[in-house]
């Protein structure tokens, strides 16, 4: 049986994100991994720019194993997502 959606309240922590949605939907059988690409695709971001935490200051991982019910997370649960920049494994300056 599938679950009802759920909405998610969803700030911008630290620098404001312009086009981050203030809330989404989705399933408590999703993953994590899929809201991270919802988010991503909804501010116009590259998931790898992006870190989400919970109320308590807990981490919310980009997981595809990890579901949005076993990260602990309910209906009108408050995310904050913060845009980490551009990440540039790898690359030194010189």
């Amino acid at each position: 049986m599938a679950s009802k959606p759920i909405t998610l309240d969803i700030k911008s922590r630290g620098k404001p994100i312009k086009r981050l949605p203030k809330e989404t939907s989705t399933y408590l059988q999703s993953s994590t991994s899929d809201l991270y690409h919802r988010l991503a695709a909804e501010s116009g971001l590259s998931v790898h720019r992006l870190r989400v935490v919970k109320e308590d200051g807990s981490h919310v991982p980009n997981a595809k194993d990890w579901s949005i019910e076993r990260a602990g997370l309910k209906h009108q649960s408050v995310l904050s997502v913060k845009d980490l920049g551009e990440q540039t494994q790898g690359v030194r300056a010189t």
